[in-house]
């Protein structure tokens, strides 16, 4: 293990010409660290303080409003443009039902005027009197509700029964001969025979001529995640590109038998600093 002082001190030696894997060893750390402290993707980074926001910057960032009051917030923009003119339309303008159905009439009227008004249907001498005018209106309503929609109900039932008693008597009732099961068995052989339940859902016996061709099913069906791809050798022909790797091979040996003498001259310090004196 080791602390941020000794890396620190590490690294100030490799800056001052000390090679890294002696430091390395020296200070107990991982060469790629330091190859990666000392490179230019290393950012020194520190974690900042939480940031803690006061009432009032909660409430200016929800609304946008500073000082916070409710009813300087503007409500206009979530109105939407397209505005539909409604006009005003006054109470006189509107029209009241003229219309009146057998169920509402029997409810105004009420169950005894109704027997009375029945009783004034079947009096024909009833309208020659000298009756109010509402009496009569009445009058004419029951008769326009009762006497004329049974009437016609009454004709429709006839007509409908003329029509079909003509019906009837018209048809020519033919069996058809298709149709008709003329073969005869007796009972012995109706119990002898299979029984047999056939379904539309059922599959038959009898093989799909298309279903049972040989083919393969690769053909038709395409795969998901799989491409037909061929592998082609990767030839280098360029010149210049043997080139480049020539020099970098090249740097890379140049480096090694650097280090080696300098590895080599800091073990000859190390054991024997008199002689070199």
């Amino acid at each position: 293990t080791y602390t941020e002082e000794t890396l620190q001190v590490a690294l100030a030696e490799i800056k001052r010409g000390a090679p890294k894997l002696l430091v390395a060893k020296k200070y107990g750390i991982p060469r790629a660290t330091l190859q990666f402290r000392l490179g230019t993707k290393f950012v020194k980074t520190r974690h900042r303080p939480n940031t803690y926001l006061t009432e009032i910057e909660e409430k200016l960032l929800a609304c946008g409003i500073l000082p916070w009051n409710v009813d300087s917030i503007d409500l206009s923009k979530c109105i939407g443009k397209n505005k539909v003119r409604q006009e005003d339309v006054s109470q006189d303008d509107i029209l009241p039902t003229t219309s009146i159905n057998c169920q509402q009439f029997s409810q105004l009227v009420g169950e005894v005027k109704l027997k009375t008004l029945e009783e004034c249907a079947k009096n024909e001498e009833f309208e020659t009197r000298d009756i109010s005018e509402d009496a009569l209106i009445l009058l004419k309503i029951y008769k326009e509700f009762y006497c004329k929609t049974k009437n016609l109900q009454a004709k429709s039932i006839n007509d409908s029964e003329h029509k079909e008693n003509d019906t009837i008597n018209d048809q020519n009732i033919a069996g058809t001969p298709s149709k008709e099961c003329n073969v005869r068995y007796s009972a012995a052989e109706i119990l002898n025979m299979p029984i047999v339940i056939l379904s539309e859902n059922e599959k038959t016996n009898q093989p799909c001529v298309k279903s049972s061709l040989n083919d393969n099913i690769e053909n038709y069906l395409v795969w998901t995640g799989k491409r037909q791809t061929e592998r082609l050798p990767y030839v280098i022909t360029s010149t210049a590109f043997k080139n480049v790797c020539e020099e970098k091979t090249k740097a890379k040996t140049e480096k090694k038998n650097w280090r080696k003498l300098e590895n080599n001259s800091f073990e000859m310090k190390r054991t024997n600093p008199q002689k070199l004196k």
